[in-house]
C-alpha cells in the first residue's frame, strides 16, 4: 500500500487530537500500519494512545540530545493498537515559534529515516486557528494527501475552518484535497443546521456527525481512546466511518474536492443565519510569486546598516542578536565601511553575536542574549548596542524586559535596543534611521550650544569618510576656526556623543535619501533647531558653501579669499579642457548627488540630454533633489537608457553603477569620494582623456568602462 498522509485540523479545544487519536486506534486496529505525529506545542496528541504517558516531544528532544547520538526509536513508540506515535512539541507559551518546530520536526523525523518505516497511513494533528506558516507544513505538497477538518456549530470553529479552507487553496498541489468535515457536536441550537449551510456554502461534505456523549471524558479519565474502551458505541461507530471514507479516499480521490471559503460578508450571514449571498468575486488565493521585476531588492537588510552605523560609536559594545551567519555578513561590511575607509586600523573586540540556531529561533533566544550582555559588561563595556536580526523579531523575543533586568542589576550599564529586526523593518536606509535615534539617546540634550563649534553628521554610511578626506574636513574647518565636536555616525566616542548638543553647526557628508530624518531625529532630541549644510563637492557647491558659513561665522573675507583663489584655478583648468558640443546622459541608481558633476561637464562646454534616477530599492517616491528638475527624471530603467541612447544617441553616459553592456558610447562610472575641489579634477581628466581615445572598438579597456 502507498504511503497516505492525512492532515486533521481544528479550532484549539475543538476536541480534534481525541478524534484524531481514536481514528488512528481504529485504522490500526483494521489492519493499516498507522504513524500518529502531534503537531501541538502542548504535545497531547498521543496520550490516550500511550495510556497517558507523555510523550518526549521532538523538539525537545533535539534541544537535549546531541544529533550524531540522536535516534528514530527514541521520539516514536509504539502506542495502543500498534499505533506508531509521535509530538513535535514546541516552545513555552510567549517564547519561540512553534509553527517553525512543527517544520523542524518534520526534517529531523526525515533525517533518522522515518521514511523508511513500513507504513500505511500518517496522521498529522494540527492547530488550526494559528495563521502561521509553520502550521501549514502539512498542507504543503510532499505532504498531505487529504485534509479533513473538525468543527462544531460555534462561529469561531466555522471560522477556523474556513481558514483552513483558504489555506489549503494557497499550497494547492493540482488537485483536491479536502476529504471532509466532521462534525463535533457540542449540543447547540440549530448546530447540524448551521454547519450544514456552511458545508454546503463552501462545498465541503461531512464525512461524520459525532454526538455529544460523557464517553469521551470516562475513556480519557481512563487514559485510552473510546473506541478502544466502547467499540459498539454509537461514537465508535460513528468514528468508524470517517476511517471507512478515509480509507477509501488512499484508493480512490475521487470524493475529494477542492473548497470555497466564504468572504467576511458570506461569514456574517452565516452568523445571522441569513441566507448567505453568492458574491461576484469569490475568495482566491493570495500566494503568487510576483514576477522579479516587480518586486524590487533590498541593497542590504536595516539590520545589518544599523549594525555598522551604531558601531562606529567605538567605545560601545554591539550585541547582533541573530545567528552566526548574520555577524559574519555585518561584520564584513564594518570592516569595509567603518574601519578600511575611516579608521585604517584593526577593528575592536567589542562586536558579539548571539548565534541563534533553528533551535533557538524555536525556544526562543532570550538567554542567548542575556549571555552576551554579561560577556560584553565582563569586559568593561559601559554602554551596549543591541541590534535585532530577522529572528528574534519573527519569534518575539522580548529585548526589552531583558533590559529592565539588567538595568536593575547595574544601573550604570547603558543598555540600547536597536530595533532593525533584519530585512523586515526595510533597507539599509531605514536601518541607518533607526539605529541614529538609538545612538541619539546618549545625547545629553541640556547642554548649551557654543559659538565656533561643529557636528558631523554621516548622510549616509556608503559615505564615511576616508583618511583622506577626513583630511580635507579639517582644512575646511581651519579656515574658519572652527572646533570640531563630534562625528555623529563615523568616529565617535560615547561621551562625544553625549556632548554632541554644544553645536547648532551641523555638516552633513553627503544629502542622501533619509539623511532629513536623521537631522530630524537630532533636533527633536536637541529640543531645538540645527543649522544644517552639507559638505560641497564641485566648484559651484564649494563656492555656495563658503559663502554660508562665512554668513554664519562671520568670516566673509575668508571665504571670499578662499572662492578667489578656487575660481582662478578652476578657470584655467576649463580653459585647458573644452569639450563644447559633446552630448552626455546621467543616470543613477543610489540616489547620489550627480550636480556637481553635472556642473562641472556643463562648463566644460558639454550638453546635458537627460538626467535619470533609478528607483531605489522598489521606491519611486523618493524625493528628487536636484538643481536640473527640467531634464530630471525619476523610476529611470535600463530599458530607458537604451532607449535614449538609441534616440539621441550621446557620446557619453555617466553613471554610478558598472556598465554591464556594450551601449553603443563612451561610458565612465560617476564616483565620489571627495569634497570641495579633491576629486573634480581627477574626474574631470578621465571625461577628457576619454574623448581623447576612439569609442568602443577593439581594444575594450579604451572606453572607461573599466
Amino acid at each position: 500500500m502507498t504511503l497516505f498522509q492525512v492532515a486533521i485540523y481544528g479550532k484549539g479545544g475543538i476536541g480534534k487530537s481525541t478524534i484524531s487519536s481514536n481514528i488512528s486506534y481504529i485504522l490500526s486496529s483494521e489492519g493499516s500500519r498507522v504513524l500518529h505525529i502531534g503537531c501541538d506545542p502542548k504535545h497531547d496528541s498521543t496520550r490516550l494512545l500511550l495510556g497517558g504517558k507523555i510523550q518526549q516531544p521532538i523538539l525537545s528532544y533535539m534541544q537535549t540530545v546531541p544529533e550524531k547520538e540522536r535516534s528514530l526509536e527514541d521520539i516514536v513508540q509504539k502506542g495502543s493498537g500498534g499505533v506508531l506515535c509521535a509530538e513535535a512539541g514546541g516552545p513555552e507559551p510567549g517564547l519561540g515559534c512553534a509553527g517553525r518546530g512543527v517544520l523542524s520536526a518534520f526534517t529531523e523525523l526525515h533525517n533518522l529515516g522515518v521514511d523508511e518505516m513500513p507504513i500505511d497511513i500518517r496522521i498529522f494533528d494540527v492547530l488550526g486557528d494559528v495563521v502561521c506558516g509553520g502550521f501549514a507544513v502539512p498542507l504543503r505538497e510532499g505532504y498531505a494527501d487529504a485534509v479533513i477538518i473538525v468543527t462544531s456549530g460555534e462561529f469561531m470553529s466555522l471560522y477556523a475552518a474556513n481558514n483552513i479552507m483558504k489555506g489549503l487553496l494557497n499550497f494547492d498541489t493540482g488537485k483536491p484535497r479536502l476529504l471532509g468535515m466532521i462534525l463535533n457536536s457540542r449540543g447547540l441550537p440549530n448546530e447540524d443546521e448551521r454547519v450544514r449551510r456552511f458545508a454546503e456554502a463552501t462545498g465541503c461534505n461531512i464525512i461524520s456527525t459525532i454526538p455529544r456523549d460523557n464517553l469521551f471524558a470516562e475513556a480519557e479519565s481512563r487514559c485510552r481512546t473510546l473506541s478502544e474502551l466502547y467499540p459498539e458505541s454509537e461514537i465508535a461507530k460513528s468514528l468508524r466511518q470517517v476511517s471507512m471514507v478515509l480509507k477509501e479516499a488512499s484508493v480512490s480521490g475521487e470524493i475529494m474536492t477542492y473548497p470555497h471559503p466564504l468572504t467576511e460578508e458570506q461569514l456574517e450571514d452565516l452568523a445571522s443565519n441569513r441566507t448567505i449571498k453568492k458574491v461576484s468575486e469569490p475568495f482566491q488565493s493570495e500566494a503568487c510569486v510576483k514576477p522579479f521585476r516587480e518586486t524590487g531588492m533590498l541593497r542590504t537588510c536595516a539590520a545589518r546598516s544599523a549594525f555598522i552605523t551604531v558601531s562606529t560609536v567605538k567605545d560601545a559594545a554591539v550585541i547582533i542578536h541573530g545567528p552566526s551567519s548574520c555577524g559574519y555578513i555585518f561584520e564584513s561590511g564594518r570592516i569595509h565601511y567603518c574601519v578600511r575607509e575611516a579608521t585604517h586600523s584593526d577593528p575592536q573586540n567589542n562586536v558579539f553575536v548571539t548565534g541563534m540556531t533553528d533551535i533557538t529561533s524555536i525556544f526562543g533566544g532570550q538567554e542567548m542574549l542575556r549571555k552576551a550582555i554579561r560577556e560584553a559588561s565582563e569586559r568593561g563595556c559601559r554602554c551596549i548596542f543591541i541590534v535585532t536580526t530577522c529572528v528574534p523579531a519573527i519569534i518575539g523575543d522580548d529585548i526589552n524586559t531583558i533590559i529592565k533586568e539588567f538595568g536593575q542589576i547595574n544601573p550604570e550599564l547603558i543598555i540600547i535596543p536597536v530595533d532593525a529586526q533584519g530585512n523586515i523593518t526595510g533597507d539599509d536606509g531605514i536601518g541607518q534611521i533607526i539605529a541614529t535615534a538609538s545612538i541619539a539617546k546618549l545625547i545629553d540634550e541640556n547642554i548649551k550650544p557654543e559659538p565656533n563649534v561643529v557636528n558631523i553628521v554621516c548622510g549616509n554610511m556608503y559615505d564615511i569618510p576616508s583618511a583622506r578626506n577626513s583630511k580635507t574636513i579639517e582644512r575646511l574647518l581651519d579656515i574658519f576656526d572652527l572646533e570640531l565636536n563630534c562625528k555623529l555616525s563615523i568616529k565617535s566616542t560615547v561621551s562625544q556623543v553625549n556632548q554632541f548638543g554644544r553645536a547648532d553647526l551641523v555638516f552633513l557628508t553627503s544629502f542622501f535619501p533619509g539623511a532629513e530624518k536623521k537631522i530630524d531625529i537630532l533636533e527633536k532630541t536637541l529640543g531645538r533647531h540645527l543649522n544644517v549644510l552639507t559638505l560641497p563637492i564641485g566648484f559651484i557647491q564649494y563656492k555656495r558653501w563658503l559663502r554660508d558659513v562665512g554668513e554664519i561665522t562671520d568670516h566673509k573675507d575668508r571665504a571670499e579669499a578662499e572662492i578667489k583663489n578656487v575660481e582662478t584655478e578652476y578657470n584655467d583648468y576649463i580653459a585647458g579642457h573644452r569639450l563644447d558640443g559633446k552630448t552626455v546622459i546621467f543616470t543613477s541608481v543610489t540616489g547620489n548627488d550627480m550636480d556637481w558633476a553635472i556642473d562641472l561637464l556643463q562648463d566644460m562646454g558639454m550638453r546635458i540630454l537627460r538626467v535619470g534616477y533609478g528607483s531605489q530599492a522598489g521606491k519611486t517616491d523618493f524625493e528628487l533633489r536636484t538643481s536640473y528638475p527640467e531634464i530630471s527624471v525619476k523610476g529611470y530603467t535600463a530599458q530607458d537608457i537604451i532607449r535614449d541612447i538609441n534616440e539621441f544617441h550621446p557620446d557619453l553616459l555617466v553613471g554610478d553603477l558598472g556598465k554591464n553592456a556594450d551601449l553603443g558610447c563612451r561610458f565612465i562610472r560617476l564616483f565620489r569620494k571627495g569634497y570641495a575641489m579633491d576629486d573634480v579634477y581627477f574626474f574631470a581628466e578621465k571625461v577628457w582623456n576619454l574623448f581623447r581615445l576612439p569609442a568602443a572598438g577593439n581594444e575594450g579597456w579604451r572606453d572607461g568602462g573599466s
